[in-house]
Protein backbone atom coordinates (compact mmCIF):
# COMPACT_ATOMS: atom_id res chain seq x y z
CA UNK A 1 0.00 0.00 0.00
CA UNK A 2 2.50 2.45 0.79
CA UNK A 3 4.72 1.22 -2.18
CA UNK A 4 1.95 2.05 -3.87
CA UNK A 5 1.46 5.73 -2.97
CA UNK A 6 4.85 6.39 -3.57
CA UNK A 7 4.55 5.25 -6.96
CA UNK A 8 1.97 7.78 -7.76
CA UNK A 9 3.42 10.39 -6.56
CA UNK A 10 6.60 9.79 -8.65
CA UNK A 11 4.34 8.89 -11.61
CA UNK A 12 1.87 11.44 -13.43
CA UNK A 13 -1.28 10.10 -13.99
CA UNK A 14 -1.95 10.82 -17.65
CA UNK A 15 -5.53 8.93 -17.96
CA UNK A 16 -7.34 12.94 -17.66
CA UNK A 17 -4.72 13.86 -20.31
CA UNK A 18 -5.88 11.00 -22.87
CA UNK A 19 -9.40 11.73 -21.81
CA UNK A 20 -9.38 15.41 -22.83
CA UNK A 21 -7.83 14.01 -26.01
CA UNK A 22 -10.26 11.47 -26.91
CA UNK A 23 -13.05 13.75 -26.19
CA UNK A 24 -11.10 16.17 -28.53
CA UNK A 25 -11.29 13.32 -31.40
CA UNK A 26 -14.23 12.66 -31.17
CA UNK A 27 -15.66 16.10 -31.45
CA UNK A 28 -13.40 16.71 -34.45
CA UNK A 29 -14.89 13.08 -35.91
CA UNK A 30 -18.00 14.50 -36.59
CA UNK A 31 -17.03 17.51 -38.85
CA UNK A 32 -13.78 15.48 -40.82
CA UNK A 33 -14.11 11.55 -40.66
CA UNK A 34 -10.75 11.46 -42.11
CA UNK A 35 -9.02 13.43 -39.59
CA UNK A 36 -10.92 11.85 -36.76
CA UNK A 37 -9.84 8.03 -38.22
CA UNK A 38 -6.25 9.48 -38.15
CA UNK A 39 -6.75 10.94 -34.40
CA UNK A 40 -8.23 7.23 -33.41
CA UNK A 41 -4.89 5.76 -34.45
CA UNK A 42 -2.62 8.46 -32.71
CA UNK A 43 -4.50 7.86 -29.61
CA UNK A 44 -4.32 4.59 -29.85
CA UNK A 45 -0.67 4.65 -29.80
CA UNK A 46 -0.57 7.08 -27.02
CA UNK A 47 -2.53 4.41 -24.98
CA UNK A 48 0.05 1.79 -25.76
CA UNK A 49 3.06 3.91 -24.68
CA UNK A 50 1.93 5.43 -21.78
CA UNK A 51 1.00 1.69 -20.81
CA UNK A 52 4.05 0.28 -21.83
CA UNK A 53 6.17 3.53 -20.08
CA UNK A 54 3.71 2.78 -16.86
CA UNK A 55 4.89 -0.57 -16.48
CA UNK A 56 8.84 -0.12 -17.07
CA UNK A 57 8.55 2.44 -14.55
CA UNK A 58 6.86 0.31 -11.75
CA UNK A 59 9.87 -2.67 -13.11
CA UNK A 60 12.19 -0.54 -11.65
CA UNK A 61 10.53 0.91 -8.77
CA UNK A 62 9.62 -2.30 -7.81
CA UNK A 63 13.38 -3.69 -8.12
CA UNK A 64 14.55 -0.03 -6.50
CA UNK A 65 12.48 -1.06 -3.30
CA UNK A 66 13.44 -4.48 -3.40
CA UNK A 67 17.05 -3.64 -3.42
CA UNK A 68 16.53 -1.21 -0.98
CA UNK A 69 15.00 -3.82 1.18
CA UNK A 70 17.91 -6.14 0.37
CA UNK A 71 20.22 -4.04 1.88
CA UNK A 72 18.04 -2.70 4.97
CA UNK A 73 18.07 -6.61 5.58
CA UNK A 74 21.79 -7.42 5.20
CA UNK A 75 22.20 -4.43 7.29
CA UNK A 76 19.89 -5.90 10.09
CA UNK A 77 21.63 -9.51 9.77
CA UNK A 78 25.27 -7.96 10.19
CA UNK A 79 23.97 -5.74 13.17
CA UNK A 80 22.51 -8.91 14.99
CA UNK A 81 25.69 -10.93 14.26
CA UNK A 82 28.33 -8.38 15.18
CA UNK A 83 26.33 -6.93 17.99
CA UNK A 84 28.54 -6.49 21.32
CA UNK A 85 26.04 -8.17 23.67
CA UNK A 86 25.14 -12.19 24.10
CA UNK A 87 22.19 -13.08 22.08
CA UNK A 88 20.53 -16.13 21.68
CA UNK A 89 17.45 -17.88 19.74
CA UNK A 90 15.43 -20.24 21.32
CA UNK A 91 12.03 -21.89 20.66
CA UNK A 92 8.75 -22.29 22.82
CA UNK A 93 10.39 -25.31 24.64
CA UNK A 94 13.74 -23.72 25.05
CA UNK A 95 15.17 -25.29 22.73
CA UNK A 96 18.44 -23.36 21.30
CA UNK A 97 18.62 -22.67 17.70
CA UNK A 98 20.95 -20.11 17.17
CA UNK A 99 23.71 -17.54 19.10
CA UNK A 100 25.72 -15.58 18.45
CA UNK A 101 29.86 -15.43 19.62
CA UNK A 102 29.63 -13.47 22.58
CA UNK A 103 27.05 -16.08 24.18
CA UNK A 104 29.14 -18.85 22.67
CA UNK A 105 32.53 -17.42 24.96
CA UNK A 106 30.00 -15.93 28.48
CA UNK A 107 28.84 -19.99 28.90
CA UNK A 108 31.98 -21.59 27.66
CA UNK A 109 30.62 -24.72 26.50
CA UNK A 110 30.48 -26.06 22.95
CA UNK A 111 27.79 -28.06 21.41
CA UNK A 112 24.95 -26.09 22.45
CA UNK A 113 22.76 -25.83 19.63
CA UNK A 114 19.65 -28.14 20.11
CA UNK A 115 20.07 -28.25 23.51
CA UNK A 116 18.19 -26.67 26.30
CA UNK A 117 18.53 -22.76 27.50
CA UNK A 118 17.95 -24.53 31.28
CA UNK A 119 20.71 -26.84 30.68
CA UNK A 120 23.00 -24.13 30.00
CA UNK A 121 22.29 -21.52 32.30
CA UNK A 122 20.87 -23.45 35.29
CA UNK A 123 18.26 -21.98 36.90
CA UNK A 124 16.96 -19.79 34.00
CA UNK A 125 13.31 -19.21 34.28
CA UNK A 126 11.98 -19.98 30.42
CA UNK A 127 8.61 -20.18 31.33
CA UNK A 128 7.93 -16.33 32.92
CA UNK A 129 8.98 -14.99 29.65
CA UNK A 130 5.64 -17.02 28.47
CA UNK A 131 3.41 -15.22 31.00
CA UNK A 132 1.23 -12.70 28.90
CA UNK A 133 -0.07 -11.53 31.92
CA UNK A 134 2.87 -9.34 33.17
CA UNK A 135 6.16 -7.96 31.48
CA UNK A 136 8.97 -10.30 33.17
CA UNK A 137 12.76 -9.00 33.56
CA UNK A 138 14.53 -12.56 33.97
CA UNK A 139 17.84 -12.25 36.14
CA UNK A 140 20.42 -15.09 35.29
CA UNK A 141 24.05 -15.48 36.74
CA UNK A 142 26.59 -17.66 34.41
CA UNK A 143 30.26 -18.16 35.81
CA UNK A 144 29.88 -15.44 38.70
CA UNK A 145 28.36 -12.90 36.69
CA UNK A 146 25.14 -11.53 37.03
CA UNK A 147 22.92 -10.49 33.75
CA UNK A 148 19.68 -9.22 33.23
CA UNK A 149 17.59 -10.83 30.15
CA UNK A 150 15.25 -8.93 28.32
CA UNK A 151 13.62 -10.83 25.42
CA UNK A 152 11.63 -10.68 22.04
CA UNK A 153 8.86 -12.81 21.04
CA UNK A 154 8.98 -13.27 17.54
CA UNK A 155 6.25 -14.72 15.10
CA UNK A 156 8.67 -16.77 12.64
CA UNK A 157 6.59 -18.46 9.98
CA UNK A 158 2.67 -18.18 9.24
CA UNK A 159 1.84 -21.77 8.72
CA UNK A 160 1.15 -22.04 12.37
CA UNK A 161 0.09 -19.76 15.17
CA UNK A 162 2.14 -21.97 17.58
CA UNK A 163 5.36 -20.97 15.33
CA UNK A 164 7.51 -18.56 17.55
CA UNK A 165 10.89 -17.93 18.56
CA UNK A 166 12.44 -16.00 21.94
CA UNK A 167 15.16 -13.36 21.16
CA UNK A 168 17.16 -13.59 24.38
CA UNK A 169 19.41 -10.13 25.24
CA UNK A 170 21.78 -10.80 28.10
CA UNK A 171 22.95 -7.45 29.69
CA UNK A 172 25.49 -7.46 32.58
CA UNK A 173 25.04 -6.06 35.70
CA UNK A 174 27.73 -7.64 37.63
CA UNK A 175 29.35 -4.37 38.40
CA UNK A 176 25.84 -2.72 39.23
CA UNK A 177 25.42 -5.40 41.59
CA UNK A 178 28.59 -5.38 43.58
CA UNK A 179 28.11 -1.75 43.60
CA UNK A 180 24.57 -2.49 45.13
CA UNK A 181 25.95 -5.23 47.62
CA UNK A 182 28.73 -2.54 48.41
CA UNK A 183 25.91 0.02 49.36
CA UNK A 184 23.54 -2.49 51.25
CA UNK A 185 26.35 -3.39 52.99
CA UNK A 186 28.04 -0.46 53.65
CA UNK A 187 24.91 1.52 54.87
CA UNK A 188 25.36 2.66 58.49
CA UNK A 189 23.34 1.01 61.05
CA UNK A 190 22.77 2.64 64.66
CA UNK A 191 22.55 0.46 67.68
CA UNK A 192 20.77 1.75 71.15
CA UNK A 193 21.94 -0.48 74.13
CA UNK A 194 20.15 -0.31 77.37
CA UNK A 195 20.82 -2.03 80.50
CA UNK A 196 18.08 -3.16 81.49
CA UNK A 197 18.31 -3.92 85.34
CA UNK A 198 21.21 -1.59 85.60
CA UNK A 199 19.85 0.17 88.86
CA UNK A 200 18.42 -3.13 90.23
CA UNK A 201 22.08 -5.24 89.85
CA UNK A 202 24.14 -1.84 91.35
CA UNK A 203 21.56 -1.41 94.33
CA UNK A 204 22.38 -5.43 95.54
CA UNK A 205 26.48 -5.23 94.61
CA UNK A 206 28.55 -4.42 97.28
CA UNK A 207 30.29 -1.40 96.96
CA UNK A 208 33.46 -3.02 96.49
CA UNK A 209 32.67 -4.51 93.32
CA UNK A 210 30.65 -1.97 91.59
CA UNK A 211 33.47 -0.67 89.88
CA UNK A 212 33.90 -4.48 89.18
CA UNK A 213 30.79 -4.83 87.46
CA UNK A 214 30.76 -1.50 85.05
CA UNK A 215 34.25 -2.14 83.75
CA UNK A 216 33.11 -5.85 82.91
CA UNK A 217 30.07 -4.40 81.15
CA UNK A 218 31.33 -1.96 79.51
CA UNK A 219 34.71 -4.27 78.72
CA UNK A 220 32.33 -6.74 76.91
CA UNK A 221 30.49 -4.60 75.09
CA UNK A 222 33.88 -2.73 73.42
CA UNK A 223 34.84 -6.20 72.90
CA UNK A 224 31.58 -6.86 70.87
CA UNK A 225 31.51 -3.73 68.67
CA UNK A 226 35.11 -4.38 67.68
CA UNK A 227 34.02 -7.69 66.34
CA UNK A 228 31.63 -5.86 63.59
CA UNK A 229 34.05 -2.77 63.46
CA UNK A 230 31.42 -0.52 64.99
CA UNK A 231 32.12 2.52 66.87
CA UNK A 232 30.90 2.37 70.73
CA UNK A 233 30.07 5.99 72.97
CA UNK A 234 28.86 5.53 76.32
CA UNK A 235 25.95 8.47 77.04
CA UNK A 236 24.92 7.31 80.25
CA UNK A 237 26.31 5.23 82.94
CA UNK A 238 23.31 2.31 81.56
CA UNK A 239 23.24 3.22 78.06
CA UNK A 240 25.27 2.85 75.16
CA UNK A 241 25.30 4.07 71.48
CA UNK A 242 27.15 1.71 68.42
CA UNK A 243 27.34 2.39 65.09
CA UNK A 244 28.62 -0.22 62.44
CA UNK A 245 28.11 -1.10 58.87
CA UNK A 246 24.97 -2.78 57.71
CA UNK A 247 26.54 -6.15 56.54
CA UNK A 248 26.97 -6.97 60.29
CA UNK A 249 23.39 -6.98 61.14
CA UNK A 250 22.27 -9.94 59.38
CA UNK A 251 25.15 -12.33 61.05
CA UNK A 252 24.05 -10.48 64.39
CA UNK A 253 20.58 -11.56 64.16
CA UNK A 254 21.24 -15.03 62.89
CA UNK A 255 23.27 -15.43 66.11
CA UNK A 256 20.36 -13.65 67.57
CA UNK A 257 22.48 -11.22 69.45
CA UNK A 258 24.21 -13.82 71.48
CA UNK A 259 25.88 -10.46 73.47
CA UNK A 260 22.72 -11.12 75.39
CA UNK A 261 24.07 -14.76 76.52
CA UNK A 262 27.49 -13.17 77.34
CA UNK A 263 26.14 -10.60 79.70
CA UNK A 264 23.83 -13.06 81.60
CA UNK A 265 27.44 -14.58 82.50
CA UNK A 266 28.65 -11.48 84.02
CA UNK A 267 29.55 -12.37 87.55
CA UNK A 268 32.19 -9.95 89.35
CA UNK A 269 30.73 -10.03 92.78
CA UNK A 270 27.14 -9.00 91.32
CA UNK A 271 23.95 -11.30 93.10
CA UNK A 272 21.44 -10.61 90.06
CA UNK A 273 22.64 -11.93 86.52
CA UNK A 274 22.79 -8.25 83.99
Amino acid sequence: MRQSRFFKMLVPDTRIHILIIALLIAIISIYNHSIGIIGIFVLSYLIYYNLKTTNIRREEWTQYIEGLSSDIDSATKQSILNMPIPLTMVEIDGTIKWYNRNFLDLVAKQGILEKHIQDIVPGFDLQSILKKDRKVINKANINSRNFKVLYNIIKAGKASSSDYIIMLYWIEETDYELLKKRYNEGRLVVALVQIDNYDEVMQDTEEANKPLVIAEIDHKLNIWANRINGIIKKHDNDKFVIVFENQYLEKLEAKKFDILDEFREINVGNKIPI
